[in-house]
């Protein structure tokens, strides 16, 4: 094979590559549009019924009163909220969650 036809080949293979990163990419960007406003209708329901400062009693009781899954570490409330798309090479899915921490608020006493 001729210098010419390896750097032809090569450049090709960059070239198809190079398109196939592009439309994935671009079809990720408007998968992922489609999903978040699934997450912000879910992030602004919480927002609406939980004011901040909610105390953790009132965050399990409105948990509780919906039937709303959650685990519970003593700190802070964990809700699972749904399932993203990993990158296929490392992860297969991303858990997609909300966190209501009760830890240490920055505020000195």
């Amino acid at each position: 094979m001729l210098q010419s036809e390896k750097s032809l080949a090569c450049g090709t293979i960059l070239l198809v590559a190079s398109v196939v990163f592009v439309r994935r990419h671009i079809r990720d960007q408007a998968a992922q549009a489609q999903r978040d406003p699934t997450y912000d209708e879910i992030l602004s329901g919480y927002q609406r019924n939980l004011h901040a400062g909610a105390t953790r009693a009132e965050v399990q009781r409105y948990f509780d009163s919906r039937k709303i899954s959650y685990l519970n570490d003593g700190k802070q409330y964990d809700v699972f909220i749904g399932k993203e798309p990993g990158e296929g090479l490392v992860c297969d899915r991303w858990s997609v969650h909300l966190v209501f921490d009760f830890g240490i608020s920055g505020k000195k006493k």
